[in-house]
């Protein structure tokens, strides 16, 4: 066999599925700045690194608050078989609300600086850079979110890690300046030089955007408005997730009870158990969700339930790998982080609730229906505050443990219960 044969083989073997192209598309998107920031630790004094971790926690909130869930909702859309008429149209309105989000973000920001708002006042300089970097960001995601629908990842993918290594190299260059402003300036041509490749990549298979019609601003509005909706969901996801150790650290003050710096370290290593095990799940959510939205499309409405059943039955198969994997690596090793070890293995008790939530989360987002999720995640989110609020002086890493493992209890009885008034069987998913 030749070398080029290999290649090929090996290549047919990476994109069966498409899993590992998402997978693969998902980590230049998102990781590459993980990437570089991780680099430039290493190049910079501590204050600078500090500087630079608070600017991208101000943009990771920025880009989820402008984007008004537009990513997230658009691989919905451009698989929908009903908007296949006016995808155009739609995606045009899906691109204008992320601009639409960072302008008033950055007007919210100088009015706040004229009322004395003095935390802004350090990054008034570069707000006009962070302003354009909140739109690149958003766009990337957007054109990530419109390879998914339209099924074309294996098409781009190549492309997109080629831009993500040019990407990371622009930031990690912007921060050997040594400043603030020249990680800006990396981190923003480098956001544009991933778009670049994305737009080449997909330049055959990306949709024509109406831009000469006229613009509907009942459609535009009924668009934000159910983008929004997602976003919803997406903050109060980040917040579910976050809400353990933002407890820990008494972020919401007399809730829970404060924790060592030791006892949040722990917690934060397990947390990293679960991180591993979602990964997988949420690349085959994204993977699934055009497939199940245009299932009716290609094989009717029988065709639907069995690629729910398919989704579920796989999402479960990985977790409980997953989780087993992990258990086993948390269990069979000693030493001082033995607490964060147990408590890592005790958390994957929440990995197979969290698998068959997410599966039917992804079905009800294909389906259209994006409130039920939101209340959904409230409702997780409320019982996490509230095991801290009933856990007396009890370890709080154990209290975080059993607070993750209660809250996923209840999305998934939530959602199982959802599904049931959906579908009107509880049997039929």
């Amino acid at each position: 066999m030749t070398l080029y044969a290999r290649i090929a083989r090996a290549r047919t073997f990476f994109e069966k599925g498409d899993f590992l192209p998402i997978l693969a598309l998902v980590i230049a998107v998102q990781g590459t700045v993980l990437v570089s920031q991780s680099v430039a630790a290493l190049l910079l004094d501590t204050a600078e690194v500090g500087r630079i971790r608070l600017f991208e926690s101000m943009i990771s909130i920025g880009v989820l608050i402008a984007g008004f869930g537009a990513p997230a909702l658009a691989i919905r859309e451009m698989a929908a078989p009903e908007h296949a008429e006016r995808r155009g149209e739609m995606l045009r309105d899906l691109l204008i609300l992320p601009v639409m989000g960072a302008i008033m973000i950055c007007v919210v920001a100088l009015a706040a600086t004229q009322f004395g708002a003095t935390w802004i006042l350090p990054w008034r300089d570069v707000l006009f850079a962070s302003t354009v970097l909140l739109v690149a960001v958003n766009l990337v995601r957007m054109a990530s979110a419109v390879a998914q629908g339209l099924v074309i990842v294996r098409h781009v993918y190549i492309w997109v890690i080629a831009g993500s290594v040019v990407a990371a190299s622009m930031q990690i260059a912007g921060a050997a300046l040594g400043s603030i402003s020249g990680w800006i300036t990396g981190r923003l041509l480098g956001e544009i030089a991933l778009l670049g490749s994305m737009l080449f990549a997909m330049r055959r298979h990306f949709p024509d955007i109406h831009w000469h019609q006229r613009l509907h601003l009942g459609n535009l509005f009924n668009n934000m408005v159910r983008a929004t909706i997602v976003n919803a969901g997406l903050i109060l996801r980040m917040l579910a997730d976050a809400a353990p150790i933002l407890l820990m650290g008494g972020v919401f003050g007399g809730l829970g009870h404060a924790a060592s710096g030791d006892d949040i370290g722990h917690f934060g290593i397990a947390t990293l158990f679960l991180t591993a095990c979602l990964l997988p799940l949420s690349v085959m959510a994204q993977r699934a969700l055009p497939l199940i939205t245009t299932a009716r499309q290609h094989g009717g409405s029988a065709a639907i339930p069995i690629f729910r059943r398919h989704l579920l039955l796989a999402s479960i198969l990985i977790a409980l790998t997953m989780a087993a994997v992990l258990t086993f690596i948390s269990l069979s090793n000693q030493g001082r982080q033995d607490q964060a070890l147990w408590a890592g293995a005790a958390l994957m008790l929440a990995v197979p609730m969290k698998a068959v939530a997410s599966g039917i989360g992804t079905i009800m987002l294909a389906r259209g229906e994006l409130k039920l999720p939101v209340w959904i995640t409230l409702a997780e989110l409320l019982t996490i505050l509230m095991v801290f609020a009933c856990s007396g002086t009890t370890d709080v890493v154990w209290t975080a443990v059993l607070s993750i493992i209660v809250g996923s209890g209840t999305s998934l009885v939530s959602m199982l219960v959802a599904n049931h008034i959906l579908n009107k069987s509880p049997y039929v998913l």
